[in-house]
């Protein structure tokens, strides 16, 4: 059984303007001319937030760091499992900041906490930019029995045998989700403390193996055929896989659906595949010049890819190459997806139709 929880924290910003240019000039002659973009950029710089962040977690009494990481360089990884460093991590940012400056665009911060049988995990992600609509910062709490962690030298029979009156217990399960949601509420309670002039919007999901196991063993309505599911096979998927879909991701589908990335991830590709037939339409008819509506939708895509490039290590939980410091996705280096350019653009669209 997995609990998580989403705190998204919208601080006060101010609207980023854009750089006027020759023709704007020439109009603010007559009147006044809007510069105003899409972006936000908050008033609290990320440094800040980590450290009001602090008051928050001191609250609660967690004080236990994982780790900091700063446009993608990390600053502190607690390696060791050393218990009570979010002084060190806090010393971490200060030395970077007097370095580099205040000026950065994105942090992420991890931290663990354990309490009354409850492992905890608390990551915060905080941008310095972003959309309108887009929260200026997200904290994710993730919570499980902490004897769900195996024990070390635990062989795998011992581990199954031990944490299975667990995940049975359905009162236990009750319980947990009861203390998680408490948990949360003293969170943003918390966080509402020391974040004064701030809006929160919470999103919780359970995940519940009993929950699984329950809606698997719903019976078929009557008057259908058997379930194809009635006797089980050596293999089940078509075609065949050389992977499992784990009872924790098959909850997570089934209580939210797809996740976030995937959809804002299909978003940008139609709309890409959208941009590339009207360009090719452009190339056939020859024009030298593109649409206006076409440009706009270029700046839509790219927004798009900016909230992607931001939520997508946090919503994946990407782990850390502690050696390089490079975040890891399946395996490999993970690289920020490109921005949208009309000169790329257009090549494609010639390479599709053979110029």
């Amino acid at each position: 059984m997995r609990f998580v929880s989403r705190i998204d924290v919208f601080l006060p910003g101010d609207i980023v303007e854009r750089a006027p240019g020759v023709w704007d000039r020439f109009k603010s002659i007559w009147q006044p001319i809007d510069l105003g973009t899409d972006r936000i950029r908050d008033r609290i710089e990320g440094a800040t937030f980590v450290y009001e962040l602090r008051g928050a977690l001191d609250e609660l009494g967690i004080d236990n760091a994982r780790s900091l990481v700063v446009d993608g360089v990390t600053v502190f990884h607690d390696a060791r499992k050393v218990e009570g460093d979010l002084p060190d991590l806090l010393l971490a940012l200060s030395d970077h900041v007097s370095l580099f400056g205040d000026r950065s665009q994105e942090l992420r911060l991890s931290v663990e906490h354990e309490e009354a049988g409850l492992y905890l995990v608390i990551d915060a992600s905080i941008t310095s930019e972003h959309g309108k609509d887009a929260p200026s910062a997200r904290i994710e709490a993730i919570g499980q029995p902490s004897e769900l962690n195996p024990r070390r030298g635990e062989s795998a029979a011992d581990y199954r045998a031990r944490i299975e009156p667990l995940v049975s217990d359905a009162k236990l399960a009750t319980t947990l989700r009861l203390q998680f949601g408490a948990f949360v509420s003293r969170l943003q309670e918390a966080l509402g403390r020391v974040f004064t002039e701030t809006r929160f919007a919470v999103s919780t999901e359970v995940q519940d193996a009993a929950a699984l196991a329950s809606e698997l063993a719903m019976p078929e309505p009557a008057g259908l055929p058997a379930s194809r599911h009635a006797a089980p096979a050596a293999d089940t998927a078509a075609p065949a896989r050389n992977f499992t879909i784990s009872a924790e991701a098959r909850i997570g589908a089934l209580i939210s659906g797809p996740p976030p990335y995937a959809v804002r991830l299909r978003k940008i590709e139609d709309l890409e595949g959208e941009l590339i037939a009207a360009l090719c339409a452009c190339e056939r008819a020859g024009a030298s010049s593109i649409p206006i509506a076409v440009a706009r939708r270029i700046e839509e895509v790219n927004g798009l890819i900016r909230d992607h490039n931001r939520f997508y290590p946090v919503e994946r939980n990407l782990p850390i190459d502690a050696a390089t410091g490079q975040l890891l996705d399946m395996g490999e280096p993970w690289k920020p997806r490109a921005a949208l350019t009309i000169d790329g653009l257009r090549t494609r669209a010639r390479e599709r139709i053979g110029r």
